[in-house]
């Protein structure tokens, strides 16, 4: 069984949170669910709609084509219409009912009807919603649940599974993996899509030993960061694409003054301010390469809300141990959707205490060493010297050139341990069919679409999760197939530039799937499109 369910609205009518409801009901009963959230840069008004997937097999992206649209207002049924299957169905919430009548909630209605839809008992509705709404509100708005309940007929019936799922989206991956690895500082400015794992790690403060502080900009979040981390505090930050461009001056800092430092960078649709709420993959070249001169950095980048729990544990593995700029790489689509998966995944698997070394005598912070590393102390153990000029192995600043060479190459030496360090995580995966000749490439968020599309399909996708240090050794996977083909969220294919780069192979124009309307890619029109290259040419 798999259904889409669309339900939009004005912004401020509560989608989002039926959506929510809706999702924990079907989980209760054993179904995975997948939700995607559109919405404006408006806080009230204008358009916004969510897609509920909802099936008896793990599902992680969702339709153009949906089985049923409740609309909440004259918009969404005119908008979205065309996208009804053959035998879906459309309900006008707006037209059925009058939202001053006992201060009904349109999206309360919304959660009965399509509660009735499937033959899910009022009472396992209600379960629900006293878990989810404060007590206050539940009487009202289960009042408006069995409004939606009683205008709809029972068209499909729905059992019970014998699976125990749980929901997460990735900013609550994001701030899980946070606190699971000791986080001791989290700071941010909120910018769009960002700023949930902010107010979710506020909210954990209390679970936890971290401070999380909001700052008055972005300038001042990263060189916090970097006062923070120097004083040995595992210290994390949080920003968008515009943010992150702010802050390159501070990671440039970071390569010299090694300095750990770990960013969550969120990307949203650019250039300049975008499309804010929407998505792209468009910074995958500044978290590769931003900051003036070169220093070693890891750039790992989860394609859903579990990759998301232990990309940012490894983040601040690497950046600890290694004293170094890991960039976390998501974006909205992972942000903001939720993602279901069955209970009793384990989450955080490295680095929960995360060690360093440190030393009280005869210490040298900036010591030459063999692999380029160095052992790190902090104030109150030695003298530390932090500074964004060229030095010695004491902190102190230098101009000799041979001084100068034998600490860039001190620096670079760590790349080729921390690429040895990586070889112990999953730096890339191979979903479905793995003796098919057509190989699907692509990372971060595409991974749900791609993923649900090569199941159908019988085809292979190499996930490629590691974007620094590059896992090299795809290449013998993509030399392994016929067919190769790159999925992308943005307007130029910036991976197929890494894969020339990094193991000389090209793509290819001809053989690229791009997307950069602001929109991820949905599973049906995906299919679509890698068939047209498959078997069409």
């Amino acid at each position: 069984m798999e259904k889409y369910i669309l339900l939009g609205g004005k912004q401020g009518q509560g989608i989002n949170k039926a959506s929510e409801i809706l999702a924990r009901i079907f989980s209760d009963k054993g179904y995975f669910t997948f939700k995607y959230r559109d919405y404006g840069s408006l806080i009230e008004g204008g358009h916004s709609f969510n897609v509920l997937a909802v099936s008896d097999k793990k599902v992680d992206s969702h339709n153009i084509e949906v089985d049923i649209i409740v609309a909440q207002d004259k918009a969404t049924a005119s908008k979205h219409s065309e996208r009804l299957s053959e035998n879906g169905e459309i309900f006008k919430v707006y037209e059925e009912f009058d939202s001053n009548d006992f201060c009904i909630s349109y999206n309360m209605v919304s959660v009965g009807v399509v509660s009735k839809y499937f033959g899910i008992e009022k009472e396992e509705v209600k379960k629900v919603l006293e878990d989810e709404l404060p007590k206050k509100f539940q009487e009202q708005n289960f009042k408006a649940v069995k409004k939606g309940y009683e205008s709809t007929e029972k068209i499909y019936e729905i059992g019970e599974l014998n699976q125990d799922i749980e929901i997460m989206s990735g900013s609550e991956g994001i701030a899980e993996g946070a606190v699971g690895s000791g986080l001791d500082v989290y700071l941010a400015y909120p910018m769009t899509p960002a700023t949930p794992v902010l107010h979710l790690l506020a909210e954990k403060e209390a679970e936890g030993s971290h401070v999380t502080y909001q700052l008055e900009n972005e300038l001042s979040v990263v060189n916090s960061a970097i006062g923070s981390a120097h004083t040995g505090a595992k210290t994390m930050v949080g920003t968008s694409g515009g943010g992150y461009d702010l802050m390159q001056e501070a990671t440039s800092m970071q390569g010299i003054s090694e300095i750990p430092l770990t960013v969550y960078l969120s990307q949203r649709a650019g250039a300049g301010s975008g499309v804010p709420t929407y998505t792209e993959q468009g910074d995958l070249q500044v978290a590769m390469k931003g900051g003036h001169g070169t220093f070693p950095r890891v750039v790992i980048a989860p394609g859903d809300s579990l990759e998301c729990v232990k990309a940012v544990n490894e983040s601040i593995y690497f950046s600890e141990n290694f004293r170094l700029l890991s960039v976390l790489l998501g974006d909205k689509h992972v942000a903001e959707s939720d993602f279901s998966f069955e209970s009793g995944v384990e989450i955080v698997d490295v680095g929960r205490n995360i060690d360093r070394e440190m030393k009280k005598e005869d210490y040298e912070n900036y010591s030459i060493t063999d692999d380029g590393n160095s052992p790190r102390s902090v104030p109150g153990i030695n003298v530390v010297k932090s500074t964004s000029y060229e030095h010695n192995e004491k902190g102190i600043t230098v101009e000799d050139p041979e001084k100068v060479k034998k600490m860039v190459d001190k620096r670079n030496r760590k790349e080729k341990t921390v690429e040895k360090a990586s070889k112990n995580f999953n730096r890339f995966k191979i979903h479905g069919e793995k003796d098919s000749n057509t190989l699907i490439v692509g990372w971060g968020s595409t991974k749900g679409a791609i993923k649900d599309a090569v199941e159908d399909l019988g085809l292979k996708f190499l996930q490629i999760i590691y974007l620094e240090p590059f896992p090299k050794e795809v290449l013998d996977i993509i030399k392994e197939s016929s067919k190769v083909i790159l999925v992308e969220n943005d307007s130029k294919g910036l991976l197929a530039e890494v894969l020339r780069e990094k193991i000389c192979f090209d793509v290819g124009e001809d053989n690229m799937i791009l997307k950069y309307d602001g929109r991820p890619f949905r599973k049906d029109e995906l299919k679509k499109k890698i068939e047209v290259l498959t078997y069409d040419n």
